[in-house]
């Protein structure tokens, strides 16, 4: 690159780490499925979204805790024993769900 710029370099306003930061924060720890491709709770956005994009009638929210999670499934009458969580972020992966009730 000229002037021995990098590709990857933050822009001298600030933004890109502001826009990063923020990104982070507004991350949920779970993700809930109560309608869509795959039911569920899901540790990553990427997995969650795989289930539930495109999907007509979907039903999804992001949590900060577990519980919390669980609860919102349980409003849609999933049980303990119904649900898996899924922890991989890989969308290639074939990581089987661990079972809540496990």
């Amino acid at each position: 690159m000229a002037g021995g710029q990098s590709r990857h370099s933050t822009p001298k306003n600030g933004r890109r780490s502001r826009n990063a930061a923020a990104k982070r924060k507004n991350e949920k720890a779970y993700y809930a499925v109560s309608k869509g491709r795959t039911l569920g709770i899901f540790k990553h956005w990427s997995m969650c979204a795989r289930s539930v994009d495109g999907f007509s009638g979907n039903r999804y929210k992001g949590f900060e805790s577990l519980e919390d999670a669980i609860a919102f499934l349980a409003v849609d009458g999933i049980t303990t024993e119904q649900i898996n969580v899924f922890t991989s972020g890989d969308v290639k992966a074939n990581t089987p769900p661990i079972p809540l009730s496990a």
